[in-house]
């Protein structure tokens, strides 16, 4: 996972989305239930060359290339509807084929809150693009923070993210150990770093077989 400088915002993105923005908002104002298909229009898609180039075509998680798989996703750092959480079990948490980096396990993620944070799902600074097996498959609605989450999230909650993201503040190499052959492990037992880990699927660990799924272990020389 390495840390890149966020592409400056089109003068234009706020008024793209600001029709977008004020239907999600009356829509909780009336204490309408969001749904992700029919509330959120995707209008982040069109500015994912912007990100893709910032990232030198690297998902933002795995740092695999993005062209390969279509050019990725634009990825909610924080999710926009709903939150869920890892389950308790390990056997739970998904493994993947030590071959072929194929589903063996699913995840069998929990639903925490049905509501999100609905409110930055228009914002600039929550987006990134992640692969598909990264976005779709381990992270999810997964996010990580510091505090017990006893409630859904708030606008005026003030929480720690656990979760590193690679357009900073902190750099996830900091935070993140490789050894010679791109495994990841938490740097000096960084909670950042483990939390990181288990939401994004990186080995090595219990869940994940250690010579599979290559592509979401560091692509770049052990720093």
């Amino acid at each position: 996972m390495l840390l890149f400088t966020r592409p400056a915002e089109p003068s234009d993105f706020a008024k793209k989305v600001k029709a977008a923005k004020e239907h999600v908002a009356a829509a909780v104002n009336e204490g309408r239930p969001l749904d992700s298909k029919h509330d959120f229009d995707s209008i982040w898609s069109q500015f994912k060359d912007l990100f893709s180039q910032a990232q030198k075509g690297k998902c933002g998680f795995c740092e695999r290339d993005v062209r390969t798989c279509f050019g990725g996703d634009v990825e909610h750092y924080r999710p926009k509807n709903g939150i869920e959480e890892l389950p308790p079990d390990e056997a739970d948490r998904g493994l993947e084929d030590e071959f072929t980096g194929k589903l063996r396990r699913k995840r069998n993620l929990s639903d925490a809150f049905k509501s999100g944070y609905w409110w930055l799902a228009y914002e600039w600074s929550n987006y990134l693009v992640a692969c598909p097996r990264c976005n779709r498959t381990w992270k999810r609605c997964l996010f990580p923070i510091a505090e017990a989450r006893t409630k859904k999230p708030d606008p005026e909650d003030a929480e720690t993210p656990l979760l590193l993201n690679p357009f900073g503040p902190e750099d996830p190499t900091q935070h993140l150990a490789y050894d010679e052959f791109g495994q990841i492990t938490p740097r000096d037992k960084s909670a950042r770093g483990r939390a990181t880990i288990e939401t994004c699927g990186f080995g090595p660990t219990p869940l994940f077989s250690t010579s599979a799924a290559h592509c979401r272990r560091r692509s770049q020389p052990a720093r």
